[in-house]
């Protein structure tokens, strides 16, 4: 082997071992994987147990204040706006009102809503980060007239 082969062995060599050596000194990283989201709030999580309204019975015209009972079946709180229903009128509308695990009791403000058809049923609709659900009902809640006005009393 003459001298000039023996030079390039020695280069190739050594650029071998080199790379060899620069491929297990380089840094690792290792990243740690992204968090679970938070837990959250499902529609499915909440029920409404009672509709109230004051006062009661109402006569026409007045303006009542409603109140709702939720119950929160799961671990999770959460920020929610309420929306009362009386088929399509708004009724009420409590903006968020943060819901705790268990029964929470939510006071809407006084709206302009007024008695003033033959029948009036309620829905509640629940609005959980920018999407409305409607809540699953305990009951019927739906107001009839007596000689004294409108009552949700059974």
């Amino acid at each position: 082997m003459g001298e000039k082969s023996l030079g390039k062995a020695k280069i190739f060599i050594v650029s071998f071992f080199l790379c060899a050596l620069m491929g297990c000194v380089a840094e690792t990283y290792y990243y740690n994987p992204p968090p679970p989201p938070p837990p959250r709030l499902f529609p499915g999580d909440l029920r409404i147990t009672d509709l109230e309204m004051r006062p009661d019975p109402i006569l026409s015209g007045e303006r009542p204040v409603f109140s709702v009972t939720v119950l929160n079946t799961s671990v999770v709180s959460g920020r929610v706006r309420l929306v009362i229903w009386d088929r399509d009128e708004l009724v009420a509308e409590a903006v968020g009102v943060w819901i705790r695990p268990g029964e929470n009791v939510v006071t809407f403000p006084r709206s302009s809503y007024r008695f003033h058809r033959s029948d009036h049923c309620f829905t509640v609709e629940v609005d959980i980060e920018g999407t409305r659900h409607p809540v699953d009902l305990a009951r019927r809640f739906c107001a009839r007239r007596t000689p004294r006005g409108w009552t949700l009393s059974p």
